[in-house]
């Protein structure tokens, strides 16, 4: 049996929608975006937010599951940490929330919210939903060249579905 499946969606009410909306857009207008090389002179650092208000992809979505966390309403394993590629971008972090109406992308470089399936991403890794400091693939995808684990550990990935 799979243990991803066993991973509940939130149940997503308008009032939760309205507050992921608002938090995604002031988190977006606050972090101002800069490379990992600039700030801390490496090409990937995951960090838990600065107080200065600069970062790139992996301090957004560090910063708004803990926000989101912080609000007592969601879960970790509701709020996963992705790894996308696209065509314009190439590897990029996004924070997907998995709910009953599906799974959304909150992403920095869009202030709205779309579903995994009508973002222009081709999904990589994501978080375990039922082992957080684990990695897994998202299915038909080849994983990328990774360091590590955003706590700095070694990576674990295993092959899932969405």
């Amino acid at each position: 049996r799979n243990p991803e499946a066993r991973a509940m969606p939130a149940v997503l009410d308008a009032e939760d929608w309205r507050r992921v909306r608002a938090l995604n857009l002031a988190l977006n207008q606050r972090i101002r975006p800069r490379d990992d090389i600039d700030i801390y002179g490496v090409s990937d650092h995951w960090a838990d937010g600065r107080a200065d208000g600069i970062g790139d992809c992996e301090d957004y979505i560090i910063a708004k599951k803990l926000a989101l966390l912080a609000t007592g309403r969601w879960r970790a394993d509701q709020l996963l940490y992705a790894v996308v590629r696209s065509w314009r971008r190439g590897y990029h972090a996004v924070l997907i929330l998995r709910t009953d109406r599906g799974d959304f992308v909150l992403d920095n470089l869009r202030d709205s919210i779309l579903s995994w399936e009508d973002s222009d991403y081709d999904f990589v890794i994501r978080q375990s939903a039922a082992e957080p400091m684990r990695w897994v693939t998202v299915t038909g995808a080849a994983a990328p060249v990774v360091a590590g684990a955003p706590d700095g550990g070694p990576m674990q990935v295993a092959a899932v579905g969405r």
